[in-house]
């Protein structure tokens, strides 16, 4: 820890820490919202799975991005986001308790469709502090950052950093929707933290993780079959 004062990032440090923003750890959603996010199209189910473990403090940010659509201009190379989608989806944020701002990458190849998009996307975050350090410092995470962010277990970030030996998760619906890169000598207690958390997520909103559960399964019996 003696090295902190003096290496990179000192002065982000010394600005978030001192900064009078809102700094929560967690948020109340109500049934209202619950609903809200449960019922809504505009976002998929791991997005929706996402915004619930931002509320409960697993993470403290997340994207949205996969309902956004794009049009193709006659006059232009590059697609733009539907702005209908934006419009929809930043009025479902302004019904939620979360910190956001809209982002982009412009120029970027979508290698799904062979085409070039302005990537747009709305970073959401737990709350002021950390939608500002997204903000300010986007290209300056590292990778234990970028874990802790996005509520990973030390011995996974460890992992995926290469500082020890990574492994797969056995799936289960809890490793299937919230793991990454797991570690060799800590999967077990790992597996157990994301069921930690697949159980608050259930207390939360049972019925999205009934359909997370369904959709395991139903792809589980597709790829045995075949």
């Amino acid at each position: 820890m003696f090295r902190t004062s003096y290496s990179r990032g000192r002065q982000r440090f010394l600005e978030l820490r001192d900064a009078k923003l809102d700094k929560k750890g967690f948020v109340v959603l109500n049934k209202n919202q619950i609903k809200l996010i449960e019922n809504t199209s505009l976002l998929s189910l791991g997005e929706k799975i996402e915004l619930l473990l931002l509320s409960l403090g697993n993470k403290l940010t997340t994207e949205l991005f996969t309902k956004i659509r794009y049009v193709n201009f006659e006059s232009k190379k590059i697609e733009e986001p539907s702005k209908k989608d934006i419009a929809q989806l930043e009025e479902i944020l302004k019904q939620l308790p979360f910190a956001y701002y809209k982002d982009s990458l412009p120029n970027k190849k979508n290698r799904l469709v062979g085409k070039h998009q302005n990537f747009t996307w709305f970073q959401v975050s737990i709350n002021e502090a950390t939608s500002e350090f997204m903000e300010k410092y986007p290209n300056e995470l590292t990778e234990f950052e970028e874990g802790v962010l996005y509520g990973f277990p030390l011995s996974a970030i460890r992992a995926f950093s290469g500082l020890i030996k990574a492994t797969s998760a056995d799936l289960t619906p809890a490793s299937y929707y919230l793991a990454g890169v797991c570690s060799k000598d800590f999967l077990k207690d790992e597996q157990e933290y994301y069921q930690k958390w697949w159980n608050k997520l259930r207390n939360l909103s049972p019925k999205i993780i009934k359909q997370a559960e369904k959709r395991f399964h139903e792809q589980n019996k597709t790829i045995e079959s075949r």
